[in-house]
């Protein structure tokens, strides 16, 4: 029989080949008896694949088993788009007929951080922002230095502290309000009215 096995950096590996004993003889790969040690010098396929025992096989369906329920569920979320400028929340909220949600913060503020980096990213905040329309404003700048459309909306909503999170319907009137960081679930509850 003919060696089924070439060396790549050092390694044998099998090949795709047209066994001689094959009932069809076409191409398929190596049962186990049918490697041996040598190689034939020809160059392997390209991306030639180890051979893949039991072991290998059974860790695999293991895996792929495991993984059943995220295929199941289908694709990851997309992270929801954010606005950043109140007209055109308010132009996206008509045409998709969703409530504005309102993140009025400052750069430096520790707070502030913590929702953008720990909380909206979050698969609960995501499922609640992906129902409203989010718009994200910074008032103010590391160096304290106001934002022009965020200081006029700072002013018209009288903010008294970051973060302040509001919602807005498509003509941007106040719904209702909260001033802190909030968690996850405190989000989806205040975006959802509860």
């Amino acid at each position: 029989m003919d060696d089924v096995l070439h060396k790549i950096d050092g390694m044998a590996v099998p090949v795709m080949k047209k066994i001689a004993n094959s009932p069809n003889r076409t191409a398929r790969w190596p049962r186990p008896g049918e490697i041996s040690s040598k190689s034939e010098g020809n160059a392997a396929p390209l991306g030639g694949i180890p051979y893949l025992n039991g072991d290998f096989m059974r860790l695999a369906a293991a895996l792929f088993a495991s993984a059943l329920p995220m295929i199941a569920a289908g694709p990851a979320s997309h992270p929801v788009g954010w606005e950043h400028g109140l007209a055109a929340a308010q132009k996206r909220a008509k045409a998709e007929k969703k409530l504005i949600f309102m993140d009025l913060w400052a750069e430096w503020c520790g707070p502030c951080q913590l929702l953008q980096k720990r909380v909206f990213p979050t698969p609960t905040a995501q499922e609640a922002l992906a129902k409203v329309i989010p718009l994200s404003i910074m008032v103010e700048s590391l160096d304290g230095t106001p934002n022009k459309e965020g200081k006029q909306l700072a002013e018209r909503f009288r903010l008294g502290g970051y973060p302040t999170l509001v919602m807005l319907d498509v003509d941007g009137k106040e719904l209702r309000r909260v001033e802190g960081a909030l968690d996850a679930n405190a989000l989806a509850k205040f975006i959802a009215g509860k």
